[in-house]
């Protein structure tokens, strides 16, 4: 739910004053784990983005809990595990229609915020992918 409430995401690029205030608190709260441009590089495509990208990640989010729950599967004969499916199936290609301007504008989170170097996390997947399966995975590092 935090692409709603905070940082919002969903509304990045709506307002200056919202990106203003994300900025601080992010800078404030989370500058440990990643720099303010990580949900702020997205303004400069206006809203666009959140609205094709961020709401329908969100929102295929919270239904897919709902996919897996018996009671749901059941319930009225399985419409609503139907019509979560269908909600589902729709916001992942409009969460795709987002991706696309990301990818058309090269807004990559390992590129514009961390400058080649996707993190710890990616560092220790490329040194197990070299050292144990001898490669065969791309790096998930830019710079290799």
């Amino acid at each position: 739910l935090w692409v709603f409430v905070l940082p919002g995401s969903a509304w990045i690029g709506s307002s200056t004053t919202h990106d203003a205030q994300v900025k601080e608190i992010f800078e404030q709260q989370f500058s440990l784990f990643a720099p303010s441009s990580i949900i702020l590089k997205y303004n400069i495509l206006g809203p666009m983005v959140e609205f094709t990208h961020a709401v329908p990640g969100a929102v295929w989010a919270i239904l897919a809990p709902l996919q897996l729950n018996p009671v749901a599967r059941k319930k009225d004969g399985g419409l609503i595990h139907k019509a979560a499916g269908r909600l589902m199936l729709a916001a992942a290609a409009t969460l795709m229609v987002g991706y696309s301007m990301i990818d058309a504008n090269s807004l990559y989170a390992d590129a514009v915020d961390f400058h080649g170097h996707g993190g710890g996390l990616a560092e220790a997947a490329d040194t197990f992918n070299a050292s144990w399966l001898g490669g065969v995975m791309p790096p998930f590092n830019l710079g290799g």
